[in-house]
């Protein structure tokens, strides 16, 4: 055999382990979708006993309605930050499949962090947990885009090299903002939820995190 038709052969190869970022959505779709449906779960329904009222038992389930509500948020920022990432990526290969993949176990990890934050949250060390299952997850969400966009690997040519960066400071500083609120809960666990809010809303509307990124680029 040619070195030519080896070099064809490696490249049909190469093909064959890429899907369609169509496919790849899907799978995400499902993922997300599953691990969304699971927060619910890490509910039970309160068995009363004599003498027990259902309000007072409810009031004890309020850290995991937070909790809940507040991963429920995270994982719909993630979904969306994923999403919007294919507006851009046109393409796949093996190494980005399993950089997928590699995030979307943490996603469905996020149901049971969240599951020990409702039942611990006095404690740091499940703050801990929770944080850094999201600063993972955000990790590999920034690993996901600059991989993808690295000398226009996965991407189109003309994609402006401004947004590639803007993406890549939105992933940073939100990082950055949960790894500070972590280690804050070793001082301060309220202090430490407190924190957590911005950082929602700012991942939910980035506005301000690219106008930050535009005068940090300028």
């Amino acid at each position: 055999m040619t070195n030519t038709a080896k070099t064809r052969a490696d490249a049909e190869l190469l093909k064959s382990g890429a899907l369609t970022t169509d496919r790849i959505q899907s799978l995400g779709d499902n993922i997300f979708g599953f691990a969304m449906t699971l927060l619910v779960l890490n509910f039970l329904v309160p068995e009363l006993g004599n003498g027990m009222s259902l309000g007072s038992e409810l009031v004890t389930l309020v850290p995991a309605f937070l909790t809940y509500a507040m991963s429920f948020i995270v994982l719909g920022m993630m979904w969306v930050s994923q999403q919007n990432q294919y507006h851009f990526i046109q393409r796949s290969d093996r190494l980005f499949l399993w950089i997928n993949i590699v995030f979307l176990m943490f996603v469905v990890f996020v149901p049971f962090s969240t599951h020990i934050l409702s039942l611990y949250h006095t404690s740091a060390l499940a703050v801990l947990l929770y944080g850094l299952n999201l600063i993972i997850c955000g990790a590999l969400l920034y690993w996901h885009w600059t991989y993808a966009t690295e000398n226009d690997r996965l991407v189109n040519t003309d994609i402006e090299k401004r947004v590639v960066q803007v993406i890549k400071i939105r992933y940073v500083f939100l990082i950055i903002w949960v790894g500070v609120s972590v280690a804050l809960a070793y001082f301060s666990i309220p202090l430490a939820f407190f924190l957590f809010v911005p950082a929602l809303m700012l991942g939910v509307r980035p506005t301000t995190i690219d106008r930050f990124s535009h005068w940090w680029l300028s």
